[in-house]
This record gives C-alpha cells, sequence and structure tokens, in this order.
C-alpha cells in the first residue's frame, strides 16, 4: 500500500511542476525529486522504444507488401457493398 501512496504523491509533484512549467511559475519545479525525474524519463524512454518498434514493425510491413504486389497478379475480384 506504501507504493501506492509514493506512486500517488509522486503523480501529484509532476502534475504541479507541469501546471508550474505550463504556466512559467517556478516556484512548483522544486518540489520534483531526482527520483521523480528518473522514474519519469524511464517511462518515457520505454513509451518511445515501444514507439519505434511499431514503427518498424509498421515500415516492414509497407515494404513487404510493396515488394509482393508489385509482382502478383490478383484473380481475386473485390465486391462493392451498395
Amino acid at each position: 500500500m506504501s507504493e501506492y501512496g509514493d506512486a500517488v504523491a509522486r503523480a501529484a509533484r509532476l502534475a504541479a511542476a507541469r501546471e508550474a512549467y505550463v504556466t512559467r511559475a517556478p516556484a512548483a519545479l522544486h518540489a520534483v525529486t531526482l527520483d521523480d525525474a528518473l522514474i519519469y524519463l524511464r517511462a518515457l524512454v520505454c513509451q518511445l522504444h515501444a514507439t519505434a518498434k511499431v514503427n518498424q514493425f509498421l515500415k516492414v510491413r509497407s515494404e513487404v507488401s510493396l515488394g509482393t504486389s508489385s509482382g502478383y497478379t490478383s484473380t481475386h475480384t473485390s465486391r462493392v457493398l451498395t
């Protein structure tokens, strides 16, 4: 239960720091600890890595579909529902 309390307190500090940054008020920026910043940066890096992996997958997928469609003639006719 203490982890939950720590996470709630960290979220409140980061929200206050974000609000201070948006409003250009430096007062709440001092409430953020080094641990808060490290945890936030780790989460941000993980999110960026996940996004990069998804983008790499989509790029490979589009290249594969482009490569196979150039020499492939389909006998399947598409039907449009009206």
